[in-house]
């Protein structure tokens, strides 16, 4: 289980606190960290929509169902840009903040926003964020997510 801690980062084996909205890690990321699938310092990382639950035990991109790509949303989502730092047993990864805004029509409905390895040959699934319920961008309406005071943390 990993989720954000109380500065901010995610941090695995911890809860996180209420006032934070978690992310959900898929079960297979833990082991392709393991045995090297992904290299978080140089590999692509995304953000895909879906408006279908995600099984935890889902490993690859492939198994969600993304939304239709069109109206400014990409097909495969958006590309998280992130800056890696280590520093006394730490690995940190931090996202800059991303947003989306509907044009020529709208996007969704989606309620998951998921993390993926686009580097990977089937886009290895890292985590994901549950917005409670589905919701649509209307021509003009835009959609951000703030990852510029949350990072990835590995102790």
């Amino acid at each position: 289980m990993f989720g954000f801690d109380a500065f901010g980062r995610l941090a695995f084996g911890q809860f996180a606190p209420a006032y934070l909205s978690p992310i959900v890690g898929f079960h297979q990321f833990n082991e392709d960290l393991a045995e090297g699938v992904h290299n978080l310092s140089s590999d692509s990382l995304r953000l895909m929509l879906s408006n279908t639950a995600p099984l935890l035990n889902a490993k690859v991109k492939a198994e969600i169902a993304e939304i239709a790509a069109g109206n400014g949303y990409p097909l495969g989502g958006l590309t998280l840009p992130g800056i890696n730092a280590f520093a006394r047993g730490i690995y940190t990864l931090t996202w800059s903040d991303v947003s989306l805004q509907a044009a020529g029509g709208s996007i969704g409905p989606f309620r998951y926003a998921v993390i993926y390895n686009a580097t990977t040959p089937a886009g290895s699934l890292i985590g994901f964020w549950d917005y409670g319920a589905p919701m649509s961008l209307t021509e003009g309406a835009r959609f951000a997510l703030f990852l510029s005071h949350a990072s990835f943390a590995l102790v």
